[in-house]
């Protein structure tokens, strides 16, 4: 059941008057979860099962997306049916401070990412982040304006570097929405991470990606990947530079270990390296709001020559909220039961995740090794 914040501690009990209730949803068609639900009197309501937003009332979200209409005597009830099993916030506004009169109602998702659309021309935008709180409070921010995107945000034009300075060489690894290669800038070897080709033309990935860029720009911690910059000259060759990290992954270090028959058991070397990603943590969870990594596991511990660990791949790493969070993040071998039942979870999950990594460092085999192939 989604979650719900109001402005009011009740709402005005207005049943016998008509409500136009407005979803507004990106793309080209009215389904999935809207980013934004409307509810205002309107004795003329007119329903439209789903069209292109071109009213001209309302010059903000004019052409944003599409919009449908639907009218009710119960627009609470609406504007949560119109979530369904998604979170979301719910704000009523009132003419008078003791809300003795309706004024108008608001219904935003509250998965703490980005939300909107852009309208048909790219002239005007709409977007928001709604979030609730681990205190039961909710916060949410609205965007309109020009179609800005987070290459535009302070904390990311700061870390920008030359695009022609960065030279891609060899790659190392690719996911299901990215690439990483080596690198050189500046004289110096460093990691290059990129979208695929297939994504490099989604909006909402560079944003994405971008927004990793940004969390990651803003810790400082000696057991974090260093950030070097992010480049562009165009989005679709946007590319992150971080350190790079000569001694390979933690995974790859304890398969040479099991195929050289190396004596299982924690040493002085595997005990600092859990040091390394225990302070890492300490450090993530101790932000204001805390940080979950969300996909701890041995292959995004990173080691250079010196043998000292980095966390790396924040991807999926989000700033902490206790919302219910599903099990669609983290691999499973590493996720705790929570996270995999899709029941709130907090840091203790990733606590969950490094005993994981210290069973792996203490007997170098994967968890549940028989289905390691499937699952890693």
């Amino acid at each position: 059941m989604g979650a719900l914040s109001f402005a009011a501690t009740d709402w005005v009990d207005v049943s016998a008057t008509t409500f136009s209730i407005e979803a507004f949803y990106g793309g080209a068609a009215c389904d999935g979860t809207p980013y934004l639900v409307n509810a205002n009197e309107d004795p003329n309501c007119a329903a439209e099962v789903c069209k292109h937003n071109d009213n001209p009332s309302n010059l903000t979200l004019q052409g944003v997306g599409m919009v449908s209409i639907e009218c009710t005597t119960d627009y609470m009830t609406a504007l949560r049916e119109k979530f369904g099993s998604s979170p979301y916030i719910i704000q009523v506004y009132s003419p008078d401070s003791d809300y003795a009169m309706f004024g108008t109602a608001s219904g935003f998702p509250a998965t703490g990412n980005c939300e909107g659309s852009f309208n048909v021309n790219d002239s005007m935008g709409v977007h928001l982040v709604g979030t609730l709180e681990a205190n039961g409070s909710a916060t949410m921010q609205y965007f309109s304006g020009s179609p800005r995107g987070l290459w535009e945000d302070d904390i990311i034009t700061a870390r920008r570097i030359p695009r022609g300075k960065v030279r891609v060489k060899k790659l190392i690894t690719r996911g299901a929405y990215g690439e990483v290669y080596t690198g050189v800038f500046n004289r110096q070897k460093i990691a290059v991470k990129m979208l695929l080709p297939t994504t490099r033309d989604s909006l909402q990935q560079v944003n994405d990606f971008l927004a990793e860029a940004k969390l990651t720009a803003s810790m400082d911690h000696p057991h974090i990947v260093h950030f070097v910059g992010v480049a562009w000259d165009s989005l679709s060759d946007l590319c992150v530079a971080l350190e790079f990290m000569d001694g390979g992954n933690l995974r790859s270090l304890l398969d040479k270990y099991k195929s050289s028959n190396r004596a299982v058991g924690l040493d002085r070397q595997k005990i600092t390296i859990a040091l390394h990603v225990c302070h890492a943590l300490t450090y993530l969870h101790s932000l204001d709001p805390p940080v979950l990594h969300r996909d701890l596991k041995s292959r995004n511990v990173l080691l250079n020559k010196s043998m000292e660990a980095k966390l790396t791949d924040f991807g999926i790493l989000r700033e902490h909220n206790d919302r219910t969070l599903t099990a669609g993040v983290g691999t499973s071998l590493w996720m705790a039961p929570e996270v995999m039942l899709g029941e709130k979870y907090d840091a203790k999950a990733d606590m969950f995740s490094f005993g994981v990594v210290l069973s792996e460092l203490d007997v170098h085999a994967l968890p549940e090794s028989k289905h390691a192939s499937e699952c890693s």
